[in-house]
């Protein structure tokens, strides 16, 4: 019983936690490139369209960090050849 218990809480600290962290962490990436691009649409200033397009480079440079880290065997254990059957 404290077996399957201790199981179920590695599972969730070790396996779950970090993919949920990682998948909120793309979608932040991802909401801030589309409030750049919106922030882009809506201004004529060419230095606010600069900076805007600064963020998305560097939003951009962290999703792809990301991706790479879910593409890595088992570093964030979200490849389903990592997840227990």
């Amino acid at each position: 019983m404290l077996g399957r218990i201790n199981d179920g809480t590695d599972e969730i600290v070790n396996g779950r936690m970090p993919r949920i962290e990682a998948t909120n962490s793309l979608i932040d990436e991802v909401n801030d490139i589309a409030i750049a691009l919106r922030n882009m649409m809506l201004t004529s200033e060419q230095a606010d369209r600069r900076k805007q397009h600064e963020e998305i480079l560097a939003s951009r440079k962290e999703v792809d960090r990301l991706l790479a880290d879910w593409t890595e065997p088992c570093r964030i254990r979200a490849p389903a050849s990592c997840w227990p059957r």
